[in-house]
């Protein structure tokens, strides 16, 4: 057993609250696995990003032996859910070097059938917990944490609550080598579980000693896998592979994916374009299911893929076929840069960052909770039930603003959806109480876009409309045509909101945007001539 090669998780949570967003949520506590792995010489203690979410207090114990040692994390990638942490201190650095072994990382996969140890501390026990499987396929599916597109691999390996992290091995030359991490367990299926390929970590790592030094001066908040943002569909259809003179036979896959759109913040932006068909992606043929074959694999997998394995500003090449001025398809070579990173969206991943807000005084004792909208506050109203053989998810209480938040191209860098969260009722208030994100499904207001006839692109442009005159009243307008008057404040109405709701701040202190220093302007402005005309490079959510 990797005895020497695992640890145990202890983690001190402090939930984020979605409800009083001036408050903080309940304290928590949890447990998983820290994998200690070797990559070019250098070890690194990897976990998930979902097992240190919210920590306050991190630390790891040994399988045997009460010793505990402090421990931060260093790096996070809420997209991909892959985490680095470190000990707090050199000393502690080389204690903990000379009592554990690492594994080597084998970033090979492994063919479906393959018998795989997995390794974790399990919720219900203190030692370390070993299970056997088989990996049963490699794919792009769902990864848990962030609900984002992600190349995992499945198993039959039993996994439970706490094994997050821990290392799945294969036997080689009879050393375990780690092919992975452990991701998650199928809440509606048996013997079924998912680990994070050991490209992924690999990936992870480099993207830490890259960029890590950034991150560590606040900089920046973490770099993921890159995209491409297009929507497409598929060229399954005779009649549609017809009309684009697709030439096809029995013997050959139908080839090709039809692009239908391409949003102005994707790198591929002036070069892909609406009915282009992409034929080729880095030199693999593109299946007209979205599909690619590559050697390394079994069996085909999504065009995802391809990105994924590229790093965040490589290059990467499509060849697609696109009808020229004289109404002749013709087949083109175009190059990207990959300046986009998965989740980078205008209500960003599932972080666990509080929310951003300002509370805004009206009348005598009444008040209205403006928040950034994030990914996180719209998830508390979808409910997800796990029944036998079935997880149903239920949206009835999802607001009806949601649908089009999806949709939304930031109109600038620093673009932000502010939403009134919630209603300090009084009688200046009164009449709006279906007006607040809260109501859920009966909510009738939608993104706050002008505030006394200023626009509004994000949470500090709101602050700065609202207190520049808080003794006359301000007139609120929403995306949907609504509007809202917030009366003046009236005598002690904050001393009176502050004991009521026992509220410290009436803004967060994270409203104001950050000053971007020279030199990142300069990594923007070199990086965008590099990508031709793509979008600048986003270095922070």
């Amino acid at each position: 057993m990797l005895v020497n090669s695992t640890l145990k998780l202890e983690v001190d949570k402090q939930t984020v609250n979605y409800v009083s967003a001036w408050s903080v949520g309940q304290p928590a506590k949890s447990s998983a696995t820290i994998t200690v792995v070797q990559h070019e010489g250098k070890m690194y203690l990897v976990t998930n990003a979902h097992a240190v979410a919210n920590s306050t207090y991190l630390k790891v114990k040994f399988n045997q032996g009460s010793t505990e040692l402090p421990v931060t994390p260093v790096w996070i990638d809420p997209i991909m859910d892959v985490a680095i942490v470190e000990t707090t201190s050199t000393e502690a650095e080389a204690f903990l070097a000379s009592k554990v072994k690492p594994l080597e990382i084998n970033t090979e996969f492994q063919p479906s059938s393959t018998e795989v140890n997995a390794y974790g501390y399990p919720a219900g026990g203190k030692s370390l917990s070993f299970t056997k499987g088989h990996i049963s396929r490699t794919e792009v599916s769902t990864v848990a944490h962030s609900r984002l597109p992600g190349i995992t691999v499945q198993t039959s390996a039993p996994i439970n609550p706490g094994n997050s992290g821990g290392p799945i091995t294969i036997v080689r030359e009879k050393q375990e080598e780690c092919i992975g991490i452990v991701s998650q367990g199928s809440t509606s299926l048996s013997n079924v579980g998912y680990f994070i390929p050991a490209c992924t970590i690999v990936q992870t790592i480099e993207n830490y000693k890259r960029f890590g030094a950034l991150r560590a001066r606040k900089f920046i908040d973490y770099v993921t896998v890159p995209q491409v943002s297009f929507e497409w569909q598929t060229l399954k259809n005779p009649s549609l592979r017809s009309e684009l003179d697709m030439q096809d036979s029995l013997e050959s896959e139908p080839l090709g994916i039809r692009v239908s759109q391409v949003p102005p913040k994707s790198c591929a932006y002036n070069h892909l374009q609406e009915g282009d068909v992409i034929l080729e992606i880095d030199g693999h043929q593109i299946h007209a299911d979205g599909s690619v074959q590559v050697k390394e694999l079994e069996n085909p997998i999504s065009y995802l893929y391809l990105l994924q394995r590229k790093k965040y500003l490589d290059e990467i090449e499509f060849v697609i076929q696109r009808k020229n001025d004289k109404g002749e398809f013709e087949t083109l070579k175009i190059t990207i840069r990959l300046t986009e990173q998965l989740g980078r969206s205008i209500v960003g991943p599932k972080t666990d960052k509080p929310l951003k807000y300002h509370i805004q005084p009206s009348g005598k004792n009444g008040g209205y909770v403006f928040v950034r909208c994030t990914q996180p506050l719209m998830d508390t109203f979808t409910t997800t039930y796990s029944t036998g053989q079935k997880v149903i998810v239920d949206k009835s209480n999802v607001p009806p603003m949601f649908s089009e938040f999806s949709r939304l191209s930031p109109k600038r860098d620093g673009y932000e959806i502010v939403v009134l969260q919630d209603i300090l009722v009084s009688e200046d208030t009164d009449g709006y109480e279906n007006f607040a994100l809260n109501r859920g499904g009966m909510c009738e207001s939608d993104r706050v876009i002008e505030v006394n006839g200023e626009p509004i692109a994000n949470l500090w442009d709101l602050v700065v409309a609202l207190t520049k005159d808080p003794k006359k009243p301000s007139l609120v307008k929403f995306a949907n045509g609504k509007e809202l008057v917030i009366a003046p404040e009236a005598g002690e109405v904050r001393d009176a909101l502050k004991s009521k709701y026992q509220i410290a701040f009436f803004t967060s202190p994270k409203v104001a945007p950050i000053v971007q220093l020279p030199f990142l302007d300069d990594i923007n402005r070199l990086n965008n001539e590099g990508a031709g005309n793509s979008s600048a490079i986003s270095l922070s959510c």
